[in-house]
C-alpha cells in the first residue's frame, strides 16, 4: 500500500517538476494522505492501485511503485510501431523500458488511446484486472477537447479518487491561446459530470523559462465518496472555479456530494438534475436576489447548504411540526422535538437571516400566501417539496402546485422529492406498477413531470433497499429555458410532459 511518507519524501524533492511547479501537489498530496487515513480508520489497508492516464518517461509510475504501491497501471496513446510517434520515444529514452524491468508491478499499455469507451474493459482483459483502481490520475492529453470524455469513461472504474492535472489542457499553442471565457466553458462541461476544478495559482511556483510549458494551474477532482477526502479539500473550497455571480453551484455540487445531511437524496439519484434546475432558476433571476423555499426542515441541514452557496438571496424553511407543542398526531415531532430544536438553532445562529417557518402546512393556499408575505411579498425561485414522507405532493388539503405555483417567478421551478411519499415502509414494498400509477396520477392532478432518476442512485449501496429506496423525482417548470435539462433527462421521464413549453 501507498507510503505516505515516502510519496511526501518523493514528492519534496521533486520540487522544481510540472505538477509541483503548478501547485497541483499542494492539493493531491493531502487528498492522497486523507485518504489513507480513512481507509486506515474503516480497517482498510490502504491506497493500492494507481493508473496514471499517460505515461511519459514512466516517473511517476517509477514514485508510485517507490512508495509501496502494489499494483501501477499506466496507459499511453503512443506507439514504439509507428514511425509517426518515434520522435515520442526519443525524448523519453530509456527511461521508461528501465522504469518497467525494474519494477515488475508496473503494467503499461501503449498504443492505447485512454479516453476511448472500450479501453477499461481492453486493458482490464490485458492486466487481469477485476474491480476497480483506487486512484485514476489523468494527465494524458494537454489540448482541450481530447480529454474531456476522460471521466465518463472511467467513471466506474474509480474506488477513491479521479485526479485530473490537464483538465483542458496545458502548454501548447492552442491551450494559450484560449481565454478566460473558454477555460470556463471547458469547467463547466466537466462540472456537469461532477468534477470540481480547483485554481491552485496562489501555489504556483513556475520555473524561470518553462512558463509556456508548465504555467496550467488547475486541477480536477472526482471521488465516488466526497467524505473521504472531505478534511484534505475543505481548506482549499476558496479555489473552485468560479463562473457566476448569484449562487456558488460547485460548492454546493460539492457540499451535497459529501455531507451526511444530504445522503438521502444524493443516494436516490436527485442532485444531478436537481442541481441543473436550480441553476438555471437561480441564474435568472432579474434581480438576482433569488429565494429559496425547501418544504420540511427537520434539522435545517439542506436549508444551511443552500443559504451557504447563494451569494445574494432568502432561504425559507416550512414544515408541519410545532416544535413548541407538536400535535398528538405529529409522532415524527413528538419524538424528535428537543433534537430539532437545538439543531435548528444552531442553524439560525450559523446563518442569520435564514427563516424557519414550523407550525405551518406546507400544503395549503393560506401558507403560500403567509410565506409570501415574510418573503416582503416577492416570488420564489425554487421549492423544494420534502415534506410529507406519506402522502407525498399527491393533492392533501389544498395540493403542492396548486398551493405554491402562484408564487414562482416566471422562470421558477418546483420539485418534489417525495411525490408520492417516501419515508414509510408502505411506501417502500408497494409494487413498480403502484408507482407507475402514482406517477401518473400526479403528472394528471397537478401538472408535474416525474422522473425515475435510478440511473443516478449514489455510492451507498447498502441504503438503496430501505431509507433511500425509491428514487422519483416530480418537476413543474414555468417557462422554456428548461427545455435543454428536461430533454437531456428526457429517456427518465416515467409520467407527464413538457409539451406546453415547446409553444411558449
Amino acid at each position: 500500500m501507498l507510503n505516505i511518507k515516502k510519496y511526501h519524501q518523493y514528492t519534496t524533492e521533486m520540487k522544481t517538476t510540472r505538477h509541483a511547479a503548478r501547485g497541483l501537489l499542494n492539493l493531491s498530496i493531502p487528498l492522497l494522505d486523507g485518504i489513507h487515513n480513512h481507509l486506515h480508520n474503516h480497517d482498510i489497508s490502504g491506497i493500492e492501485s494507481v493508473l496514471e492516464l499517460g505515461v511519459g518517461g514512466g516517473g511517476a509510475h517509477q514514485i508510485y511503485a517507490q512508495c509501496g504501491i502494489e499494483h501501477v497501471y499506466g496507459i499511453e496513446v503512443a506507439d514504439p510501431n509507428n514511425p509517426k510517434h518515434s520522435n515520442y520515444f526519443s525524448i523519453q529514452g530509456p527511461h521508461l523500458e528501465q522504469v518497467i524491468d525494474k519494477f515488475p508491478n508496473i503494467k503499461i499499455s501503449l498504443a492505447t488511446d485512454a479516453y476511448h469507451p472500450d479501453t477499461p474493459d481492453k486493458v482490464a482483459k490485458l492486466w487481469d484486472k477485476p474491480g476497480k483502481y483506487d486512484i485514476i490520475v489523468d494527465d494524458a492529453a494537454n489540448g482541450w477537447p481530447v480529454m474531456k470524455n476522460s471521466l465518463p469513461v472511467w467513471k466506474d472504474k474509480v474506488g477513491y479518487a479521479f485526479i485530473s492535472y490537464t483538465p483542458d489542457g496545458y502548454g501548447i499553442p492552442s491551450w494559450w491561446d484560449m481565454t478566460p471565457q473558454d477555460h470556463l466553458d471547458n469547467f463547466r462541461l466537466l462540472e456537469e459530470q461532477g468534477m470540481l476544478v480547483f485554481d491552485m495559482s496562489p501555489y504556483k511556483n513556475v520555473v524561470p523559462g518553462k512558463e509556456k510549458d508548465w504555467n496550467a494551474h488547475w486541477v480536477g477532482l472526482w471521488m465516488p465518496n466526497w467524505q473521504m477526502g472531505a478534511k484534505a479539500i475543505e481548506p482549499f473550497l476558496p479555489n473552485l472555479v468560479q463562473d457566476n455571480d448569484v449562487w456558488d453551484r460547485k460548492l454546493y455540487r460539492y457540499k451535497t456530494g459529501s455531507g451526511l445531511e444530504t445522503q438521502r437524496s444524493r443516494n436516490r439519484g436527485f442532485l444531478p438534475l436537481q442541481t441543473e434546475l436550480m441553476d438555471i432558476a437561480f441564474q435568472n433571476n432579474i434581480d438576482k436576489d433569488p429565494t429559496y423555499v425547501e418544504l420540511g426542515i427537520g434539522s435545517g441541514a439542506p436549508h444551511e447548504i443552500v443559504y451557504n452557496c447563494l451569494k445574494k438571496g432568502n432561504v425559507i424553511g416550512v414544515d408541519y411540526t410545532n416544535l413548541e407543542n407538536p400535535s398528538k398526531d405529529d409522532v415524527y415531532g413528538l419524538r424528535k422535538q428537543q433534537q430539532l430544536i437545538q439543531e435548528q438553532k444552531l442553524v439560525k445562529q450559523r446563518c442569520p437571516g435564514i427563516i424557519l417557518q414550523g407550525n405551518t402546512d406546507a400544503y395549503s393556499i393560506e401558507s403560500g400566501n403567509k410565506i409570501r408575505k415574510m418573503n416582503n411579498n416577492k416570488k420564489f425561485d425554487v421549492i423544494i417539496d420534502d415534506a410529507s414522507p406519506s402522502t407525498g405532493a399527491l393533492m392533501t388539503n389544498d395540493g403542492l402546485c396548486q398551493t405554491w405555483e402562484s408564487h414562482m417567478s416566471d422562470t421558477g421551478v418546483i420539485i418534489s422529492q417525495t411525490p408520492w411519499g417516501n419515508g414509510t415502509p408502505e411506501i417502500w414494498a408497494q409494487s413498480l406498477e403502484w408507482h407507475q400509477e402514482k406517477a401518473n396520477q400526479l403528472a394528471q392532478e397537478q401538472g408535474m413531470i416525474i422522473f425515475d432518476l435510478t440511473q443516478f442512485k449514489g455510492p451507498d449501496k447498502q441504503h438503496n433497499d430501505d431509507h433511500f429506496f425509491l428514487p422519483y423525482l416530480a418537476v413543474k417548470v414555468f417557462s422554456p429555458i428548461y427545455l435543454p435539462v428536461l430533454e437531456k433527462y428526457k429517456k427518465y421521464i416515467m409520467a407527464g410532459n413538457y409539451e406546453h413549453l415547446l409553444d411558449k
